[in-house]
């Protein structure tokens, strides 16, 4: 019995091990490259700062600044309009974190229809709920989940 503890303990080590092996290269970048990419942003900050302009104004006129851009409609922390909250569709956000849930989604994505979604989730949640509650004692049983304290 000795000897398995040993030998699992070996191969656990070896596992934990291996798993870290491969991981450095994803904490390191390359200061250089990553300026390089920024000046053009610096340089299309400045110019609208200058001017008084916006980016469409800057696609209308044909700017060499905006060419090499790509224009994307984002809202709050960076994420694409008409896209689920982090990935996650709305109704689930709704379904799972109640009202938490609509206000997560209404905050990130800015969206109406997004937070239709997630109120809609909150709302098929809390008629499950009640069903779930109130229904088996309408009908004269008790709810599957009170049944082992009865």
């Amino acid at each position: 019995m000795k000897k398995i503890a040993i030998l699992l303990m070996f191969v656990g080590l070896f596992i934990a091990k291996s798993s870290f092996a491969g991981s450095a290269g994803l904490f390191s970048y390359d200061a250089k490259a990553v300026k390089s990419e920024l000046a053009v942003l610096n340089a299309v900050d400045q110019f609208v700062e200058q001017n008084d302009v916006t980016y469409t104004q800057m696609l209308q006129t044909e700017n060499p600044l905006a060419s090499g851009l790509s224009y994307g409609t984002t809202g709050a922390f960076g994420i694409q309009m008409m896209e689920p909250a982090l990935g996650i569709p709305s109704f689930l956000w709704g379904c799972v974190f109640n009202i938490a849930g609509v206000a997560l989604v209404y905050f990130v994505t800015e969206d109406n229809e997004e937070t239709k979604k997630a109120a809609y989730g909150c709302a098929a949640e809390s008629i499950f709920l009640v069903g779930i509650t109130f229904l088996p004692t309408a009908l004269g049983c008790a709810p599957f989940f009170l049944l082992p304290w009865l």
